[in-house]
């Protein structure tokens, strides 16, 4: 596989799992707080909702800190190291 197709699918696994989650615990909250209504509001909106509204505006800010601070991101084949070799007695 290509970096561009592990990077894809690791981001969209990374998105998704995270919005899953927070969609849940809204889902527990909604669910206790309202107690006698019949639905406690739709999954997917709220996945949609997390992604957009919450992750994407994070990911960008703190991809752009990462800018300002100078990280690399390699996506350069891999290097060759030289095998460390084991110490005999």
């Amino acid at each position: 596989m290509s970096y561009l197709t592990q990077m894809a699918g690791l981001t969209m696994h990374n998105f998704v799992s995270a919005a899953t989650g927070i969609a849940l615990a809204i889902a527990l909250i909604r669910g206790f707080a309202r107690r006698s209504a019949k639905t406690i509001g739709n999954f997917w909106v709220d996945m949609t909702r997390t992604v957009l509204y919450v992750l994407m505006p994070l990911s960008i800010v703190v991809g752009l800190f990462f800018v300002w601070q100078g990280m690399p991101q390699n996506l350069g084949l891999t290097s060759k190291r030289p095998r460390w070799k084991a110490a005999h007695n």
